[in-house]
C-alpha cells in the first residue's frame, strides 16, 4: 500500500459499501461462533473509517468480572470526548460475572447503580453468580430510575436473600419480554405474600428450572389485584417434586392460555417416588386450556429405570393436547441407564395410542445418552410405535 493510500485509510481504495459488507459478514460469523474474536479487533485497527464501522459491534457486549473491570469502563466511559464518542453509545447488552476470591467483598453491588446511570438503555442483562448481598435497598432504589429499557434478563447461579429481593428486581424493568432463571436460589427459605410491585406486561418467555425460585414469582404475577397480566407465549417450567406444590403450578399453567411453545420438565429426585405424580397430574394439570399451543416439549430429566418409576401420566397429558389446533410438533427427552432394555417401563402403547388421535406434523425422540445407545434407543422406538412410522412423523434428535 503506498504512503498516499494508507494516509487516507485502507477504505479509500475500496467502494463502501464493499468493506462494511465484510465487517458486517465477519461480525456474524462471531456471534455464530465460526469465528474468534480477534477478527473484528484486528478490522478496527485497519483505519479510522473501518473503526468506525466495527465499533458498535466490538462495544454491543460488556463483560465485567470484577471490580478493576467496573471502573476501568466507567472512567472510560465519563472521560470520552466529541472525537471519541461514548462507549456507552454502543452497549446493547451487559454481563456481570461476580468470580471474587474467597476474600474479597462483592462488587456488584458497589458499581451496579453506576452502570444503570451510565448504561440507561441496555437491552440485555445477565447476572452469574451473584450473592444476595449485592441487592440492597440502594441498589434496588437504583435499578428504579436504570436498565428501563432492558428487554432480556438472565439470572444464573443467583442467590438473593429471598423473593422478594428477586421480585423488586423483576418490577424495575418494565420493557422486560425474556426472562430467564437458571439455579437461582434464596438464602431465606420462606414463603411470602406477594409484594403489589408493578409487573412486566411485556414478558413473554419464561425460561424457569428451579422451581422453588419461581413459586412466588408466580403467585406475583397471578395477585388477583391486578387487572392486566402479561401475555406469555414461551415457557419453561419445571414440576414440583412433591404433591404440595402441583395446585399453584396447575393454577399459573391455567392463567398462561396465550402460550405457543411449552416445555415441562420432570427432575425428581427417586427418593420422593413417582406415585404422586399420576393423581396430582390429573387433579391439577390441564393442557386443555392452552389452544394457541404449536410446540410441546416433555423434558424427562428423571432417569429411567427410577424407584417407583410410573408415567402413566404421560398418555394423559398428551390427550389433554387434542384441544389445541395448531399444534404441530411434540418432543419427548428421557434419560435411561446402560440399556435400551429399561425403556421397556415407559407406556410405550398408551402413548402412541393418544398421539394417533392429535394431527401432527412430528413426534420426536431425543435420549440423553452416548451415541451408540442413541442408535439403539431410536431402533427400539421404532418397533414400540408402528402406527407412526408409517406416518412418516416420527423423529429423533440426535443430542
Amino acid at each position: 500500500m503506498s504512503a498516499s493510500s494508507d494516509s487516507k485509510g485502507f477504505s479509500s481504495v475500496l467502494p463502501v459499501e464493499l468493506w462494511q459488507e465484510v465487517i458486517d459478514v465477519i461480525a456474524a460469523m462471531e456471534v455464530r461462533g465460526q469465528r474468534s474474536s480477534g477478527w473484528l479487533q484486528t478490522c478496527a485497527l485497519t483505519c479510522k473509517a473501518w473503526l468506525w464501522h466495527v465499533r458498535p459491534y466490538l462495544h454491543s457486549t460488556i463483560s465485567i468480572r470484577s471490580l478493576r473491570q467496573a471502573e476501568r469502563f466507567l472512567r472510560a466511559n465519563s472521560s470520552s470526548s466529541p472525537s471519541l464518542p461514548f462507549m456507552a453509545s454502543y452497549v446493547k447488552a451487559l454481563e456481570f460475572h461476580d468470580t471474587r476470591s474467597e476474600n474479597e467483598q462483592p462488587y456488584v453491588r458497589k458499581v451496579l447503580p453506576d452502570f444503570a446511570r451510565a448504561l440507561p438503555d441496555i437491552k440485555v442483562l445477565s447476572l452469574w453468580n451473584i450473592d444476595h448481598t449485592s441487592f440492597s435497598r440502594t441498589t434496588q432504589l437504583a435499578l428504579q430510575n436504570g436498565f428501563r429499557e432492558v428487554t432480556h434478563l438472565t439470572v444464573q447461579r443467583g442467590r438473593f436473600t429471598d423473593s422478594r429481593d428477586l421480585i423488586a428486581l423483576l418490577s424495575s424493568l418494565p420493557q422486560l419480554q425474556s426472562l430467564e432463571l437458571l439455579n437461582v436460589a434464596f438464602a431465606l427459605s420462606r414463603t411470602l405474600e406477594p409484594p403489589h410491585y408493578p409487573v412486566p406486561l411485556h414478558l413473554r418467555a419464561v425460561d424457569v428450572d428451579v422451581l422453588e425460585s419461581f413459586t412466588d414469582v408466580m403467585r406475583w404475577l397471578m395477585r388477583p389485584s391486578l387487572t392486566l397480566r402479561p401475555r406469555i407465549t414461551e415457557l419453561t417450567l419445571p414440576m414440583p417434586g412433591s404433591a404440595d406444590a402441583y395446585p399453584l403450578v396447575g393454577e399459573f399453567l391455567r392463567r398462561t392460555t396465550h402460550v405457543q411453545n411449552l416445555c415441562i420438565q420432570w427432575q425428581m429426585p427417586s427418593a420422593f417416588g413417582y406415585e404422586f405424580v399420576k393423581k396430582s397430574v390429573r387433579n391439577y394439570i390441564d393442557l386443555s386450556v392452552h389452544t394457541a399451543l404449536k410446540y410441546v416439549h416433555f423434558d424427562l430429566i428423571c432417569v429411567i429405570p427410577a424407584l417407583g418409576a410410573n408415567f402413566s401420566w404421560m398418555p394423559i397429558l398428551i390427550w389433554q393436547l387434542a384441544n389445541a389446533p395448531a399444534l404441530e410438533e411434540i418432543r419427548t427427552s428421557i434419560v435411561f441407564k446402560q440399556r435400551v432394555s429399561n425403556l421397556e417401563d415407559f407406556p410405550w402403547q398408551d402413548v402412541e395410542n393418544a398421539l394417533v388421535k392429535i394431527k401432527l406434523r412430528s413426534v420426536s425422540w431425543s435420549f440423553l445418552v452416548s451415541l451408540p445407545l442413541q442408535a439403539e434407543a431410536e431402533r427400539f422406538v421404532r418397533t414400540k410405535m408402528p402406527r407412526l412410522q408409517s406416518q412418516g412423523i416420527l423423529n429423533f434428535i440426535v443430542v
